[in-house]
């Protein structure tokens, strides 16, 4: 790992810091789901912002400004979570408004019986294929 480290430039500190988080993070994201893997976003996925539907809508605060967010409940992708997580998928939710909105958000909607995973959404990947050669279809139903 050091010769890893010195060959690239990388300082030896984070280097260890990297080598414990990886030995913490090995059995964080295990599934027995058989690896089938969906991840959903939140904003204008799970909740729509600009849409309001005045007797189906749900205040939730954001755990980063304390402000109440009011938001309307997709619930077609709702029931996909439900469904999803039915058939027997890893659920994970992310939001690139970070990962305690995205919890937020699954706490309001009561789904946490559903979703194995939450986070922040990734900003980059890294993979020897290129994601359009082995993600699966966007899935995305009109509200």
């Amino acid at each position: 790992m050091y010769i890893f480290s010195y060959k690239y430039g990388l300082d030896k500190g984070l280097i260890v810091r990297y080598s414990e988080q990886m030995d913490n993070i090995t059995n964080l994201h295990k599934s027995d789901k058989d690896e089938k893997v969906i991840c959903i976003d939140v904003d204008d996925t799970l909740v729509m912002r600009d849409v309001k539907l005045l007797d189906k809508t749900v205040s939730i605060v954001d755990p980063y400004s304390g402000l109440s967010i009011t938001v309307t409940p997709h619930i077609k992708h709702i029931d996909l979570v439900e469904h999803f997580h039915d058939r027997g998928y890893y659920v994970i939710v992310w939001s690139a408004g970070g990962g305690l909105w995205a919890q937020a958000v699954v706490e309001a909607l009561h789904l946490n019986k559903y979703v194995d995973d939450i986070m922040g959404k990734p900003l980059k990947y890294m993979d020897d294929v290129p994601c359009d050669e082995w993600m699966g279809n966007r899935i995305y139903l009109e509200p």
